[in-house]
């Protein structure tokens, strides 16, 4: 049976209005518009502290990655339909899923997470959610509303993905109605009813070309798109939307919008960013290499001649390149590469600014809080590993745990 829908919030366009907004005098600054700023932050340092070798577990393409309580990993095996749990300390416990459509098994592996020492993995092929315990033990699967049969606000509110399971039960997913509809991000019960619309997420306008052809249209990405990112926390209870601007009178900045439940802004800053001039003669040639291989498509070469008609290269680099919300509410902004390597600027759970680090160009962060982050990490082969730093560095910074919690 469906459940009752309690409530309906709709703050969208609230939130959308407070996200486009110029900046006016109620506007905290995080930092004086110099590149300075930043760069006077401590680089902190990361200390090796577990690896989980990818030859010797036979690990290919990890994602996603989520860390529970006392340390308990969950490490995605998206190819082999399958999430592996690890012990804090390195050890496997369990191989949960395989393909299929039976109890414990997957057709596709999407967001994992976990409640307490519950791991919950999303079927997106299936449109179900499976719920282990940490010594792998299947507990329940829970089936969700088929795409386009939402009950609630929305007529027909089409695809559905989920983010976040919160501990009361609910879901943070976001609904889209068509491939051009930006998305809404919405608190849901398993059933799908609909109990808050929290935010409408960024319009794509700018980042895309839509092209008109005979027998439809295709909408065509742009190369070196501005970046704008909207990431739900991992717990559920909050949304971070992260612009930044490479041109106008804001450009060489990005801001950072929090939304809670409700609706609320609870953080809205701004920082100073790096921006670098993309020279004419790279423009050209991506676009020329975009046209190209979409002239290798189906209808292509009527898509590909538009799309060079249309399609307009940013005059600076988007200066960042993903934004990862850590587990105790950090916020972690993945800046564009330097010479140095990948760096990333820590924000606490305010929005103020308490770090820098650096990785090098094969390994991404997975998983961070303030004092560990869990990472990714490749070597020439393609074959992945998964290593935990200690965090170290901290203006101020006090006595560490001996483990992550």
């Amino acid at each position: 049976m469906v459940a009752v829908v309690c409530a309906v919030v709709v703050t969208g366009l609230a939130v959308r209005r407070e996200l486009a907004r110029l900046p006016g005098p109620e506007e905290r600054t995080a930092m004086p518009p110099s590149l300075a700023a930043v760069d006077s932050l401590p680089v902190l340092r990361l200390v090796p502290d577990l690896r989980i070798d990818g030859h010797a577990e036979d690990l290919v393409g990890v994602h996603p990655v989520a860390v529970g309580g006392g340390g308990t990993l969950a490490v995605g095996q998206r190819m082999d339909r399958q999430v592996r749990i690890y012990t804090q300390a390195g050890q496997l416990v369990a191989k949960v899923g395989r393909d299929g459509e039976g109890p414990g098994e997957f057709r596709g592996v999407g967001s994992v997470g976990w409640i307490g020492d519950t791991l919950w993995v999303d079927d997106p092929m299936l449109n179900r959610l499976t719920f282990f315990r940490s010594d792998g033990s299947l507990v329940r699967t829970v089936g969700l509303p088929a795409r386009g049969h939402m009950p609630g606000s929305f007529e027909d509110a089409g695809e559905l993905s989920v983010r976040a399971l919160r501990s009361d039960g609910t879901i943070m997913a976001k609904v889209t109605e068509s491939p051009e509809d930006p998305g809404r991000f919405v608190r849901v019960t398993p059933e799908g009813g609909i109990l808050e619309v929290l935010a409408e997420d960024w319009d794509p306008d700018g980042s895309w070309v839509t092209v008109h052809r005979s027998g439809g249209r295709s909408t065509v990405g742009l190369p070196f798109a501005a970046a704008r990112m909207s990431r739900v926390y991992p717990d559920g209870s909050r949304l971070v939307f992260v612009s930044a601007e490479v041109e106008g009178e804001e450009a060489g900045t990005f801001r950072v919008v929090v939304v809670g439940l409700g609706g609320d802004t609870l953080v809205a800053r701004r920082y100073p960013c790096d921006v670098v001039q993309i020279p004419r003669r790279v423009g050209d040639s991506v676009i020329a290499a975009r046209a190209r291989e979409l002239r290798g498509r189906r209808s292509g070469t009527e898509v590909a001649a538009a799309f060079e008609r249309h399609a307009r290269v940013p005059l600076m680099y988007p200066p960042i390149w993903d934004v990862l919300v850590g587990r105790d509410g950090t916020i972690w902004i993945h800046l564009r590469r330097t010479e140095e390597g990948d760096p990333f600027l820590v924000l606490d759970p305010h929005g103020l600014p308490i770090g820098r680090v650096v990785l090098g160009e094969n390994a991404v962060v997975s998983v961070a809080e303030r004092g560990w982050i869990w990472t990714v990490e490749w070597d020439e082969f393609d074959v992945h590993s998964i290593v935990r730093y200690r965090v170290e560095g901290y203006r101020g910074e006090q006595p560490r745990r001996a483990q992550p919690r």
